[in-house]
């Protein structure tokens, strides 16, 4: 029982001393306090800071890939309009080809016509009974003439 007592004292006058120290200390205490939650607070708004931080990162690269896809875009815009353009100066001209090759067609068909006319007011076998070598050498002559433009035309 005495050891109880003297325990109790020991304990009750160190927590009485502990508690009058603190009493004393009261500016200190609180100061050590605030400065903890100031601290406390400080970690948390560097957190915040960490992780807006990192969601602009994250924006930030989201934007840039967004540039990139628009530059690439304008880009293939760019290439598919040179495309368009000169696949249109090309259908012009093909048009305007074909425009000149209808017409010699129809100076050409005009020409086989008036040789078809020619050749339909004679008679050759009426001819050829006449002038047995007439025709033959005519037309050998004529075609020697076109075979001779022919090679000109490729020399």
């Amino acid at each position: 029982m005495i050891m109880s007592w003297i325990g109790w004292k020991i304990i009750g006058g160190f927590a009485q001393s502990a508690w009058g120290w603190a009493l004393r200390q009261w500016k200190l205490i609180l100061i050590v306090v605030v400065l903890l939650l100031l601290l406390w607070a400080g970690m948390k708004i560097a957190d915040a800071f960490r992780e807006r931080a990192a969601l602009i990162e994250g924006q930030k690269m989201t934007l840039t890939r967004m540039a990139v896809d628009l530059n690439m875009a304008l880009i293939e815009k760019q290439s598919a309009q040179q495309t368009l353009d000169h696949m249109i100066a090309e259908k012009i001209r093909v048009e305007e080809l074909a425009k000149s090759l209808v017409a010699e067609q129809i100076v050409i068909r005009a020409e086989v016509e008036a040789q078809k006319a020619l050749f339909d007011k004679h008679d050759f076998a009426a001819i050829v009974k006449a002038k047995p070598g007439i025709i033959e050498n005519k037309a050998n002559a004529a075609t020697q003439e076109r075979f001779d433009e022919i090679e000109a035309t490729f020399n």
